[in-house]
Formats: C-alpha cells, structure tokens, sequence
C-alpha cells in the first residue's frame, strides 16, 4: 500500500495495522523538522489512543507546544515533530479545539492552507 504513494524523494516510510479493526495507515515521508525516529510516521499519541500519518508542515508549532505546556495539557516530548504536537493538541483539546488553535497559532487558513504570504516556522 505505501508503495502506490511513494515519489521522489522520500527518506522514511512506515505503516501501522489494526487487524481487528481493519484499519491500516502508510507514509512516505521526506523527513524536515525532526530527523530522529521519535519523528517516525505514522506516529502514535503519548498514550496510545490516537494514531496519525500527516503530510506538510504546521507552522509555529512551538508556540503550541508552549501553550499545551502552560495550560498542563503537554505530553512528556519524545521528539521534535510537528506531527507529535499535532496529536498532543487532539489529545488535550479535542479534534474541533485543535483546528481553531492551529489556525490561531499557525495561520492555516480554510483546507489547513497557509494564508498567501506566510513564512515558514523557526
């Protein structure tokens, strides 16, 4: 199945399996933020319940982080990933919270599309 999304230039690929649910997912990935397994897709929650495979970048995560971290809603950080914070902000505010933090603090726009103009993150 990760072999129909593969293109150039990917450096990691991974899958995860459910059989009793019948649910699997499958990355490809050109690795950016974080270099280390810890940024391993598709990537589990701290706890386990979530699991997601992302594509692109969310912008100013960190300031995410900082305020996941603030409001005592942080996990212990395995790693440097976008993605990780991404499933921090679904564990500690819930899916629907998480969108509108992400546009808050990232500029996504509607789609999850960065407005025109926008800058890359640190």
């Amino acid at each position: 199945m990760g072999a129909a999304i593969a293109h150039p230039g990917p450096d990691a690929a991974g899958t995860w399996q459910h059989p009793a649910l019948g649910v699997a997912l499958a990355h490809q990935r050109l690795s950016i933020l974080d270099l280390s397994p810890a940024g391993h897709q598709p990537m589990a929650s701290a706890t386990g319940r979530y699991v997601i495979a992302s594509n692109g970048e969310i912008y100013n995560h960190l300031q995410l982080r900082r305020d996941l971290d603030a409001a005592g809603l942080a996990p212990i950080w395995r790693g440097h990933a976008d993605t990780e914070t991404l499933l921090a902000a679904i564990r500690g505010l819930g899916a629907g919270t998480s969108v509108a933090a992400l546009r808050r603090h990232v500029g996504l726009g509607p789609g999850g599309s960065a407005p025109a103009g926008a800058a890359p993150g640190p």
